[in-house]
């Protein structure tokens, strides 16, 4: 069972990499705020209030209508010969104004309507938007929030149609977050500024793939998560939308690599493969030469030399029962010179194939000095071999299928 597994880990391994290649380059990029807004959010967007002069002939006081060279006409309040008090304001190109005024101001709360379909409702002083309000463009965009001078300082900027849908929020004229969703059903949600998305969020794709994390300019930045929609899932450092630096990537299968990634690329770590009856942990580097580690569920532990795709070259085996082998592997299997030693003190030193003992080679029995000199294959000894006693003395014997079928004298 043991060489069965190490095997088709070897060529598992070769799939993981590729499929890791693949998918992450997949990971979609974000534009920034502006294009995927599509509109502008500079204050500009506010149109003029169109004012006009208003001049000091008027109604002495109480209600009066007056119609001006303008052509404004003027419908509310008068005290002392100035719009005081509850009235509506039209003006000649068809916008028009209902609510408080003061001095022949807006002042208070009221309701500004513009030709173009534009409208705002809320508090005004001084003439202009100031205070609490809801600006509302013909579009369906609406300004929630607070308002100085004519401009929106504070609040939310939602919007809706048939391609996308947003809320951002604003404080003192910045931009702090964003909630977005577009036709296809990817959504943002998260810290934002002018610049794009910036600083955490969370970013659901169509695809049904997901980042939650850092974000700069609109790019995945920092600190993140990346949860691909098959399962796979990333998390660590990212740089302009690309995994960068330390991280780990677990596929939905249970494998793991765990290291330095650039550019979307796995440079150089660990790679963990976990099912029902092993664990694989292998380790990376940019060099040639790399190495890996198996532990089996039984215990036992593999070490050794991953060159190409395949663990081939020196390796150790600890084994479970306390067996030890060192030399050289072919595909994880013993091939090539090697020594085994078995925990009652047994050892062979010599050549191996496809795992077992094959070659020339010596086996030392567990009590010293015997020890048997010659060919051995498929673990058992054949043909002509020597059996010695002491260092010097050896009898003269012949095997088949692991037997000795013959005991010649002692020879020095």
């Amino acid at each position: 069972m043991r060489k069965k597994i190490i095997i088709i880990f070897t060529v598992f391994l070769s799939s993981i990499l590729l499929s890791f290649a693949l998918v992450a380059c997949e990971a979609p990029a974000q534009s920034n705020m502006s294009d995927l807004l599509s509109q502008d959010l500079t204050q500009s967007a506010i149109p003029d209030r169109n004012t006009v002069d208003i001049p000091s002939t008027g109604i002495k006081s109480g209600f009066g209508i007056v119609v001006f060279a303008s052509g404004a006409a003027y419908s509310g309040d008068w005290s002392n010969y100035l719009m005081e008090g509850q009235g509506t304001l039209q003006y000649p190109n068809g916008s028009s104004y209902t609510g408080g005024f003061s001095g022949s101001q807006k002042n208070g709360y009221g309701k500004f309507s513009w030709n173009n379909g534009d409208c705002y409702e809320g508090d005004f002083a001084d003439d202009d938007l100031n205070g609490n309000g809801v600006y509302l463009f013909s579009d369906g965009r609406k300004l929630d929030g607070s308002f100085r001078d004519g401009k929106f300082i504070s609040g939310t900027d939602s919007f809706e149609n048939d391609k996308i849908s947003f809320s951002i929020v604003y404080y003192d004229q910045e931009i702090i977050s964003a909630n977005v969703t577009w036709i296809d059903g990817t959504s943002y949600t998260g810290d934002a500024s002018e610049d794009g998305f910036s600083g955490t969020g969370r970013l659901i794709f169509a695809n049904g793939d997901c980042y939650q994390g850092g974000f700069s300019k609109g790019f995945r930045y920092g600190q993140g998560t990346y949860t691909w929609g098959n399962g796979d899932q990333y998390s660590g450092s990212w740089k302009d939308d690309k995994m960068d630096g330390d991280g780990e990537y677990t596929y939905a299968s249970g494998e793991k690599l765990s290291g330095v990634f650039s550019n979307n690329e796995f440079l150089h770590g660990s790679y963990v493969a976990e099912n029902e009856s092993d664990s694989f942990p292998i380790s990376f580097s940019e060099a040639d030469n790399t190495s890996i580690e198996l532990t089996l569920a039984d215990g036992s532990v593999y070490s050794g030399d991953y060159k190409d795709g395949h663990a081939t070259g020196m390796a150790t085996i600890l084994y479970a029962s306390g067996d030890v082998y060192i030399g050289e592997v072919v595909d994880a299997r013993k091939n090539g010179e090697g020594t085994y030693e078995w925990i009652n003190g047994a050892k062979y030193v010599g050549s191996w194939k496809d795992d077992q003992m094959n070659g020339e080679g010596t086996y030392y029995y567990s009590t010293a000095p015997l020890k048997l000199v010659g060919t051995f294959q498929n673990n058992v000894p054949i043909g002509e071999c020597k059996y010695y006693t002491t260092t010097a003395l050896f009898y003269g014997t012949t095997w088949e299928n692991g037997v000795c079928v013959k005991v010649t004298e002692y020879a020095k």
